[in-house]
């Protein structure tokens, strides 16, 4: 791994107030020096995926720069996720805040732990959009297309409503 290493990262929540905690872990990557150049999507509403009986989540993207490897940085959104008041619940389920690391430069690898890229994120549209707002052109390790032709191929077809705030700090 080199000093700086692009990763990106999907932040998303559906439980409390949910902009908030959104704004607290993109401050906290950002504060602690965890993440730089961080580069950050609108908000996007969306239909939960899976267990469909619950609230609508809303997500963000982050694309940045880490001096951290991929299983320190994996921690490190554990970590957060437990300050931030996760609770561990089924798969799919609500979330109090759910970080997963999407890409990492253009590392693969798979374990037990950590999977990245992350096996289902071209599957999904919560992921895809706001993925493809900020990184239109980055390239899938593994499937070797954009960002952006991959969000206009997902086959996932749960609605998503993009979120226009004004004044917030982390929308265009």
């Amino acid at each position: 791994m080199t000093d700086n290493n692009t990763v990106l990262l999907s932040l998303g929540c559906n439980l409390g107030d949910r902009m908030k905690t959104l704004n607290l872990a993109v401050d906290y990557f950002s504060e602690s020096k965890i993440l730089s150049c961080c580069k950050v999507s609108s908000y996007y509403e969306t239909e939960p995926y899976g267990v469909k009986d619950q609230a609508w989540f809303l997500n963000i993207a982050m694309l940045a720069e880490t001096t951290h490897s991929p299983q320190e940085l994996l921690f490190l959104c554990k970590a957060l996720e437990y300050l931030l008041g996760r609770k561990p619940r089924a798969r799919w389920h609500e979330r109090e805040i759910d970080i997963d690391l999407l890409l990492y430069n253009d590392y693969v690898t798979e374990t037990e732990k950590l999977i990245v890229p992350h096996s289902m994120m071209h599957k999904r549209n919560f992921v895809m959009a706001p993925v493809a707002e900020i990184a239109p052109n980055m390239i899938h390790p593994k499937l070797l297309e954009t960002m952006s032709d991959l969000y206009i191929r997902c086959e996932d077809t749960s609605q998503i409503r993009k979120i226009e705030i004004d004044g917030s700090p982390y929308t265009k």
